[in-house]
């Protein structure tokens, strides 16, 4: 066999170079992409919690009982589980709020009090949550005080007849959720209840749909917020 020319030669080194390069850049990108994934990874934290934990009934003292007692049967659609002379156990498939009558009078707390800031029932979608903001819309219009996209729930914010604060809210599939150094993105956006209720029910609304009790419904108490004068000492 005659000797390979020299041109050739260096040609094939030239080839196996440029391979070992190519090579070289699949390996970084690859490694690359897995370090990314890693980091995104991270950035979404282990609930120190069990998927399983979940919010017990909330027990609210109250001045007048049938007066609480027609707002959360009537306004939110919630059904009398179980009663007594001074106290009355509210809910749909589970038990959500317990009214019970307070001893004395004391007079109720002002907004720069710390207490209770509000009750939050978590619905299971929008459909379900808007057919209880319709509900409220015909019955007790009044008692709105708000609504806000958080990026992660939608939530609108009411009132009862005793002053005490109230959530109903959906979340959003934790999936959707963006979270950035660890922490989870929220906001306050502007959220229209009308809007909210049409986009989910149709814009073919009535009185006596407003009123119209769903027997299957289910919703679970999501959690409360309180209210503090003092951060440090409250922690």
């Amino acid at each position: 066999m005659s000797p390979q020319p020299k041109r050739a030669r260096t040609g094939l080194l030239i080839t196996l170079i440029a391979a070992v390069a190519v090579a070289a850049i699949i390996v970084w990108i690859v490694v690359a992409n897995l370090r990314s994934t890693d980091a995104a990874a991270s950035e979404v934290p282990q609930s120190a919690l069990p998927d399983s934990t979940s919010m017990g009934v909330v027990e609210l003292q109250v001045a007048d009982l049938d007066q609480m007692r027609g707002y959360y049967e009537t306004a939110l659609g919630l059904r009398v589980l179980n009663e007594s002379a001074d106290a009355v156990e509210l809910g749909l498939d589970q038990p959500l709020i317990t009214l019970q009558v307070g001893e004395g009078t004391a007079p109720a707390s002002t907004p720069s009090e710390a207490g209770l800031y509000h009750s939050a029932i978590l619905y299971p979608d929008e459909a379900a949550l808007a057919r209880v903001l319709l509900r409220i819309a015909t019955v007790a219009p009044n008692s709105f005080q708000g609504s806000a996209d958080h990026k992660v729930s939608l939530a609108f914010y009411f009132v009862d007849p005793e002053g005490n604060g109230l959530e109903l809210y959906t979340d959003r599939p934790s999936d959707e959720w963006n979270w950035v150094n660890g922490e989870v993105e929220m906001g306050a956006y502007a959220l229209d209840p009308n809007q909210f209720i049409t986009e989910h029910l149709g814009s073919d609304l009535s009185t006596e749909l407003g009123l119209k009790l769903d027997p299957d419904a289910t919703a679970d108490m999501g959690h409360v917020h309180m209210k503090v004068g003092d951060l440090a000492i409250a922690e």
